[in-house]
């Protein structure tokens, strides 16, 4: 089963991660990954401690008017979404564990709904990976 949702602690922890990984390994452009934030919000992020860029992350959401109007789009998409994936949820399962030729590690999986680009995920603890809005 997959759980939509979003989550503005792991929206902003994205933003602050991709941020500040300036040399990334997987290969992307890190100034076009980053475009959308804002040049005084990126220094900032530049300059603080991860716990603290989060904080600061959030407070930019927050102060952006149309934030509030992002985050109903996002809980309409998540209706949208859960309603088809309802019925395609079992079909998938199935295709995968016959592509890999494996069992699906687990019967849980959360996916968040970002507002970065790059989308992380955590296959191992967690068993979470992230949807770009």
């Amino acid at each position: 089963m997959i759980k939509f949702t979003y989550n503005v602690d792991k929206d902003a922890e994205n933003w602050v991660n991709t941020v500040q990984d300036t040399s990334p390994s997987w290969g992307i452009n890190y100034a076009e990954e980053t475009k959308m934030v804002p040049e005084v919000l990126k220094a900032k992020i530049l300059k603080l401690n991860k716990e603290k860029a989060v904080v600061a992350v959030k407070e930019y959401f927050e102060s952006q008017p149309r934030f509030q109007a992002k985050k109903e789009v996002i809980t309409a998409e998540i209706r949208s979404i859960e309603a088809v994936w309802k019925g395609k949820e079992q079909e998938f399962f199935s295709a995968l564990e016959t592509l890999t030729n494996k069992p699906v590690f687990s019967s849980e999986f959360t996916a968040y709904f970002t507002t970065m680009f790059i989308c992380p995920y955590d296959k191992e603890k967690y068993r979470w990976f992230m949807l770009s809005m």
